[in-house]
């Protein structure tokens, strides 16, 4: 990061880093980040990666080729995902399948990996990739969480980001993103006086005597930023406080007479001044681009000025006083053979900096702002219905909002409202859920009560609580699915409902209420859950009815991948499955049962291989059948893999609850390890932390060397402390104190306690209401093993009695049975002792 002032050069010493760069055939993307542009999904990596694109166009046809061959490898039959966001990469990749609608977090988790796969075609050894972030604090999330995402990847990436921005607006974005972030920073300073005395000797060709009092005067207005300063010396020649004297041939000024005008060491004012001072035509134009933004091109300002005359002698004018700077061509249709007159059609400006954007903007009066957005969104949507092309909708209904308050038409706020919905659909595609919220809302606020229509509100309410749910608004998204409780009396949409209820539950572990949702909702789709005390039953009918059939069979039932009356009845069961598991296993084995015979019944969908691989865990961990259990996990991988879904979590469940009960840890530690990285590649970083828990239990039960097993937990610890998941660093700890406990690094022998942790503090939160019973139950077991291998076996029994009682928390996982292992031998202590 390159910190420091506005106007202190920090944006030119970005881009000047262009160049040594391409000399050593890196890439360099540089990138503008924009206040109005937060709300645009993955607005600053998306110019950049244009840019990446364009230059990937004026290759060879034989280059782009072979582009062409390793984006589609890396993306695998997900390439209409990055059409989506980049129609441009359409001409290098060509036309692309439909990619296959999956659950939010499946879409989110894809979304992740298809872009990181991308920029790592991009980024390797040979060719670095450098991305230069201007004004990173306006980043929109969607971007920033994808950077750090790339930055702080466990897989090797040849990728700088570099990014700059003022002092005090990067301590509040941080602030707002409650975080620090692990960069490098470089502290750009205002000149000195010396060197603003040496550019005025250089600039006005005097001596040092002669320009040192002004070269002060500068100094201690400016306080030696570059920016202000160059402004400054301009208004002092406009004010003719500074003037050439042709008869003496040198510069002249008066310090008595700068020090009695009373100039602002403001640079905002300097600028309003030298903007006021332009034809009205060029304040015009300065005030239309100043609400385009900080880019735009004469392509737009001639739509937009369309029979104003003048146009092109303004936009000059502005230039010529250094307010704007022409940029090159950036259209890429047709690269390389334009006409003449298409090319300067395409011409594209910036304003010189942001405070000169943003002086221009404070010129105008509320009114005319609006005025000037809804003139500006209305020509982005006619080009938009034109072209038939969406990739301009975030900018279109951004500018349309900000100039909805001129907006009197119901018909015209329907239109906007229909606008913002399918803005938030879109991010809410490429998982940007903060954006997709805003839009949601901002339609709901837009639909005009006397154009009001249910069926299209509720689409709005549905998508709106399921966003509020994404951002982590739970009680806002529960109060807005109670209100829809009477909105619709289709069970399917019935069942929506309380599947998002369920899962604002479960994430508050409030558990018995979620399955008590669950079986509400079942019954809106005509299905029940049985009583508890109907649980064998259940299990045994299951029994019989699986009688015949080999588990391979289960494995090419038809697909019913299109009855959406099941899928929302397998995904209420998989809730009430997920909220049972802990604490009601009777509820949790019916609910797995349940799915599995609808599966049979019915034919298979994407949730099918998690059924047949919890119920693989029933059998196995359950009722001793630990080859039956084995089969079904087995089969349950082979259908993950045939839906191309659930994957990783199937795999989790097979490696970390079925396979240590029939295949070597080796086996074991491998199916995780694909697990994890299964998880890692898609974004599920949460099943990858889950992963990564069960592989520390395999790696201290399997005999691994102790300092290496200390930096696999190291890692799930590193893993935990970057996705700030409480749970997970209380697990890591816990396992990282038994460790450092069994190689004598504790104040004592069995002790957990060292300079870095309080045994006391660490169980005092282990013991509290919200913290996991699981992880509780691992520091006992932990604690019966280390005070026994110690001989202090009465108080290793006390530790094992205490963990007796929690063990059933850890159904499946192998670190029940080295519970049961060391509460058999502990009793035996006092006897060997004697016997000795």
């Amino acid at each position: 990061m390159l910190l420091g002032d506005a106007g202190v050069g920090k944006t030119l010493l970005l881009r000047d880093l262009q160049k040594p760069v391409l000399q050593r055939h890196g890439y360099f993307l540089i990138s503008q980040c924009e206040e109005f542009g937060q709300d645009e999904p993955y607005a600053c990596l998306v110019q950049a990666l244009r840019d990446l694109i364009r230059q990937v166009l004026t290759e060879s046809e034989t280059q782009v080729a072979r582009w062409r061959s390793r984006i589609l490898t890396a993306v695998q039959g997900n390439g209409q995902i990055l059409v989506d966001m980049m129609p441009e990469i359409g001409l290098v990749i060509g036309p692309q399948p439909p990619v296959r609608d999956l659950s939010t977090r499946e879409t989110q988790n894809r979304f992740h990996w298809v872009m990181q796969s991308f920029i790592r075609v991009f980024a390797t050894v040979d060719h670095p990739l450098v991305l230069a972030i201007d004004d990173l604090a306006w980043v929109d999330r969607a971007s920033w969480n994808l950077i750090q995402q790339l930055t702080q990847s466990l897989d090797p990436l040849a990728l700088l980001v570099l990014g700059s921005e003022r002092t005090d607006r990067w301590k509040a974005f941080l602030d707002r993103q409650n975080q620090t972030a692990a960069v490098e920073t470089i502290a750009i300073e205002g000149l000195d006086r010396a060197w603003i005395t040496q550019w005025i000797v250089d600039s006005l060709r005097c001596d040092h005597g002669t320009a040192e009092p002004l070269g002060q005067l500068i100094f201690n207005r400016t306080q030696g930023n570059p920016f202000f300063a160059h402004q400054l010396l301009e208004f002092l020649h406009r004010q003719r406080l500074l003037r050439f004297n042709f008869d003496l041939g040198r510069w002249q000024w008066d310090l008595d007479m700068i020090h009695n005008r009373g100039i602002t060491e403001d640079v905002i004012d300097l600028m309003v001044a030298k903007i006021r001072n332009l034809a009205p035509m060029a304040q015009s134009i300065l005030k239309l681009a100043a609400c385009i933004g900080s880019e735009f091109s004469l392509q737009d300002l001639e739509a937009l000025c369309e029979g104003t005359g003048g146009l092109r002698e303004g936009l000059q004018e502005a230039i010529q006083s250094g307010l704007l700077i022409p940029l090159l061509a950036r259209s890429v249709e047709g690269w390389g053979r334009r006409s003449a007159r298409d090319a300067q059609a395409d011409q594209h400006f910036k304003f010189i900096h942001d405070r000169v954007r943003q002086a221009t903007y404070s010129l105008m009066q509320d009114d005319e702002r609006c005025s000037q957005h809804l003139k500006v969104g209305q020509h982005g949507l006619q080009q938009m219905l034109a072209q038939r092309q969406d990739d301009r909708l975030f900018t279109v209904v951004q500018q349309l909002n900000l100039g909805r308050a001129l907006m009197q038409n119901p018909v015209q706020l329907l239109e906007l409202a229909q606008l913002n919905f399918n803005a938030g659909r879109k991010a809410k595609r490429a998982a940007a859920y903060e954006p997709a919220l805003k839009h949601f809302v901002t339609a709901q606020e837009l639909l005009p009560e006397e154009l009001r229509d249910a069926d299209f509100l509720l689409k709005i309410d549905l998508e709106l609580a399921e966003c509020q749910y994404l951002c982590g608004q739970l009680t806002e998204a529960e109060t807005t699915l109670q209100s829809l409780q009477d909105a619709s009396q289709a069970p399917l949409i019935q069942a929506q409902i309380y599947a998002l209820q369920m899962a604002c539950c479960i994430h508050q572990n409030r558990y018995e209420e979620a399955i008590d949702l669950g079986q509400q909702g079942l019954t809106i789709l005509g299905a029940q859950l049985p009583e508890v005390t109907e649980a064998d039953r259940v299990l045994d009918a299951l029994q019989n009815r699986l009688i015949g059939y080999e588990v391979d069979q289960l494995v090419g039932l038809p697909r019913a991948e299109h009855d959406r009356a099941l899928q929302s009845q397998m995904q209420l069961l998989q809730y009430v499955a997920a909220a049972a598991i802990t604490g009601d296993r009777a509820r949790y084995q019916m609910a797995i049962c349940q799915m599995v015979a609808l599966s049979i019944q019915h034919g298979n969908t994407e949730r099918s291989a998690y059924a047949y691989v919890a119920y693989g865990t029933i059998l196995g961990a359950g009722l001793g059948n630990y080859s039956g259990g084995h089969r079904f996990g087995k089969a349950a991988l082979q259908l993950s893999l045939q839906f191309n879904a659930l994957q990783g979590i199937t795999l989790f469940s097979y490696g970390g609850l079925l396979a240590h009960w029939k295949e070597p840890f080796d086996a074991c530690e491998n199916h995780l390890r694909d697990a994890f990285q299964h998880c890692y590649r898609m974004g599920d970083l949460l099943y990858a932390l889950y992963t990564l828990a069960l592989s520390t239990d395999v790696h201290l039960l399997s005999g691994l060397p102790l300092h290496q097993a200390q930096q696999e937990i190291d890692s799930f610890h590193d893993l935990a402390q970057q996705r700030q998941h409480a749970s997970m660093l209380l697990d890591a700890r816990v396992k990282q104190q038994f460790l450092l406990s069994l190689r004598g690094m504790t104040t004592e022998a069995a002790s957990f306690s060292n300079a870095q942790v309080a045994e006391a503090d660490l169980l005092a939160q282990l013991q509290r209401p919200s913290s996991p019973k699981n992880t509780l139950s691992r520091y006992f077991i932990y604690k019966a093993q280390s005070l026994y291998l110690c001989e202090q076996y009465d108080q290793a029994l006390e530790m094992a009695q205490r963990s007796q009682a929690l063990v059933h928390h850890h159904f499946g996982v192998v670190v029940a049975v080295e519970h049961y292992f060391y509460y058999a031998l502990i009793p035996g202590g006092p006897l060997r002792q004697r016997w000795n």
